[in-house]
C-alpha cells in the first residue's frame, strides 16, 4: 500500500516535472518568436516612415517650384523647333542650382519629361536627353495614362532608387512629368532615425540588367556575397563586408539563405552568441508595379533581451516564475516602446502638416482641405468660399527692419487672423507672406464681408516696430462648372492681383469668370 502510494508520487511529481519542462520550453519559444517579431516590424515600420518622410521632401520641392515649372513646359510645347533648344538651356540654368542644392537633402535625381514620355532633362546627365521613357518605365506610363502623382522603388535606365513623380499641368492642360529620386542612402539616413542598425539594399540581377541602357552599366554593381543571384551597388560594398564579418553564422546555413532569399519574401535570421544576440531582417523590397525586387538586409547588433538560456539551466520552479515575470516585465516595455513610437509617429504627423514658423496649416495640408471640400461640394452642393492674402509690400519690412522682425509680423498677423474666424474656418500658410482662407458654408457676398473684417483688423493692428500693415485679398467661391479646387483658388488668386494692381489695402473678389465691379 505504503509502496503504491509512493510510486503514485513518484509518477505525479515526474508527470508535475515533465508538465513544467514542457511549459517553460514552449513560454521560451513563444517569448522568442514574439521578441522576434517584434524588432522585425520596428524595422518595417522604420522602412515606411523613412518612405513618408522622403515623399514630404521631394512633395515640399515640387510644392514650391510648381508653376514656374509648368510655365517653362507650356513656354516649350509651344515654341517652334528652333526654339525649343534655348527654352531647354534656360530650364537647365534655372533648376540646376536647386537639383545641386536639394542634393543634401538625399536628392540624386531631377528629370523633367514630356506628355508623351519623352525625356527631356537629366539634370545628373544634361548631355542627355530626347529618350523615349515609356516602353522601359512603368511609372513614366502609368503618369501619362492616369495624369496621377506616382511614387515608389524603381529600376531605371542608369539607375534604381526611390522615385516620386508629378503631373504637369498649365491651364489645366497636361504638359508632362517632373520626377525627383532618392538614393537608398537617403532611405537608410531616416531608418537609422527610428532603430539603431545598418542596412543594404541587394536587388535581383536579371531585372537590373532588363532596365538598363548600357548593360556595361552593370560593372556599377557588385554580386551579392549571400546569393550570386543578388547584386549590390559599389556604394554599399563596404557595408556589405562589414555585415558579413558579423554574420558568418550565415556561411554555415548559406544553403537555406539563398532558398529563402530566392523566393523574395520576407524571413529572418538570428545570431546567438553566448547572451548576445543579433537580428538578420530581410525585408522585401516592391518596386511601384508591386513586383518583388530585391531586399534591405537590415543588422540590428546587440539585442536588447534577456538571457534565455536560462530556461535551459535554472530549476524548473524558478524558470516558470522568471518566464512569469519576464512576461510581464517585457510586456510593460513593449507598451512603453509602442506608446513612444505612437508619440512620434503623431509628432511627426503634426509636422507634415504645420507651416515651422507660423504655426498654422503648410500648403500641403490646405490643398488636402481644399480638395476633402471640393468633393464634398460636388456631391452634396452647399457653398464654400476661398479667400486668399498677401500682406501689403512684406519685402519693404524684411528690407527695413530685418528677416526677425518679418518673421515676428507673419506670426501676429497669422495669430490675428485666426482669432476673427470661426472654429470651421480653415487659415494655412499658402507661402511666404500669402495665406489662403478657406470658409465653408459662405456665400461670396459674406466670404466678402469676411474678408473685410480682416482686412480692417489687420489695418488696425499695431505691429511693432513697422508703422503699418496693411493686406490685399482675392475672393472666390466654388461653382458648378468647376473641375478642381485649383479652379477657385485661380479666380482667387486673379482677385488678389486685382486688389494689388488697384492700390493694395483692398478686397476683390471673381464671380464665376466675371470680375465684379463691386464686392460690397
Amino acid at each position: 500500500m505504503v509502496c503504491g502510494m509512493r510510486k503514485t508520487q513518484y509518477l505525479f511529481f515526474a508527470i508535475i516535472v515533465l508538465t513544467s519542462a514542457l511549459a517553460v520550453h514552449n513560454a521560451r519559444k513563444n517569448a522568442a518568436e514574439y521578441f522576434i517579431d517584434y524588432y522585425s516590424n520596428r524595422i518595417d515600420l522604420s522602412y515606411q516612415f523613412a518612405l513618408k518622410k522622403t515623399g514630404f521632401v521631394a512633395d515640399l520641392l515640387y510644392r514650391q517650384y510648381e508653376e514656374a515649372i509648368g510655365k517653362m513646359l507650356h513656354e516649350y510645347d509651344r515654341a517652334i523647333a528652333d526654339e525649343k533648344s534655348g527654352i531647354r538651356e534656360k530650364m537647365l540654368d534655372t533648376f540646376m542650382p536647386v537639383y545641386e542644392n536639394s542634393q543634401e537633402l538625399g536628392l540624386r535625381q531631377l528629370q523633367f519629361h514630356l506628355a508623351d514620355g519623352m525625356n527631356l532633362i537629366r539634370f545628373h546627365k544634361p548631355e542627355m536627353y530626347g529618350e523615349p521613357l515609356m516602353p522601359f518605365r512603368k511609372s513614366i506610363r502609368i503618369v501619362n495614362e492616369t495624369q496621377k502623382f506616382v511614387s515608389g522603388f524603381e529600376a531605371g535606365r542608369f539607375w534604381t532608387g526611390f522615385r516620386f513623380i508629378y503631373p504637369v499641368f498649365f491651364n489645366g492642360r497636361f504638359l508632362g512629368s517632373v520626377e525627383m529620386g532618392f538614393d537608398f542612402d537617403a532611405i537608410k539616413r531616416e531608418m537609422s532615425t527610428y532603430t539603431i542598425s545598418h542596412s543594404i539594399m541587394t536587388l535581383k540581377k536579371d531585372i537590373i540588367e532588363k532596365t538598363l541602357l548600357n548593360k556595361e552599366d552593370i560593372k556599377n554593381y557588385q554580386p551579392c556575397k549571400i546569393n550570386n543571384n543578388f547584386i549590390v551597388e559599389k556604394n554599399y560594398r563596404p557595408l556589405l563586408g562589414q555585415h558579413l564579418k558579423q554574420c558568418k553564422w550565415l556561411y554555415a546555413n548559406i544553403s537555406h539563405v539563398r532558398e529563402a532569399m530566392d523566393t523574395l519574401r520576407p524571413f529572418n535570421r538570428v545570431i546567438r552568441k553566448n547572451n548576445e544576440f543579433n537580428l538578420i531582417h530581410f525585408l522585401s523590397v516592391k518596386d511601384i508595379a508591386g513586383q518583388r525586387v530585391g531586399y534591405i538586409i537590415t543588422v540590428l547588433n546587440n539585442i536588447d533581451a534577456p538571457p534565455l538560456s536560462y530556461f535551459f539551466y535554472a530549476k524548473i520552479v524558478i524558470g516558470a516564475l522568471g518566464l512569469i515575470l519576464f512576461m510581464l516585465y517585457w510586456n510593460h516595455r513593449i507598451n512603453k516602446l509602442n506608446l513612444d513610437l505612437k508619440h512620434k509617429s503623431d509628432e511627426l504627423k503634426i509636422l507634415s502638416i504645420t507651416d515651422a514658423l507660423t504655426r498654422q496649416y503648410n500648403r500641403f495640408k490646405a490643398e488636402a482641405i481644399l480638395l476633402n471640400e471640393f468633393e464634398r461640394f460636388k456631391r452634396y452642393g452647399g457653398k464654400i468660399c476661398v479667400l486668399l492674402l498677401d500682406i501689403d509690400k512684406f519685402k519693404a519690412v524684411n528690407d527695413t527692419f530685418g528677416h526677425e522682425i518679418g518673421d515676428k509680423v507673419l506670426i501676429e498677423f497669422s495669430a490675428l487672423i485666426k482669432r476673427n474666424l470661426r472654429r470651421v474656418d480653415v487659415l494655412g500658410r499658402w507661402g511666404g507672406e500669402e495665406f489662403i482662407v478657406i470658409c465653408p458654408g459662405t456665400s461670396l457676398e459674406n466670404g466678402v464681408k469676411v474678408a473685410e473684417n480682416l482686412r480692417s483688423r489687420v489695418q488696425g493692428n499695431c505691429f511693432a516696430p513697422v508703422s503699418e500693415v496693411t493686406v490685399s485679398i482675392g475672393v472666390s467661391v466654388f461653382h458648378e462648372d468647376d473641375h478642381a479646387h485649383a479652379d477657385a483658388v485661380k479666380r482667387a488668386d486673379n482677385a488678389l492681383y486685382q486688389s494689388k494692381h488697384s492700390g493694395r489695402n483692398r478686397v476683390s473678389c471673381i464671380a464665376g469668370d466675371i470680375q465684379a465691379d463691386k464686392c460690397l
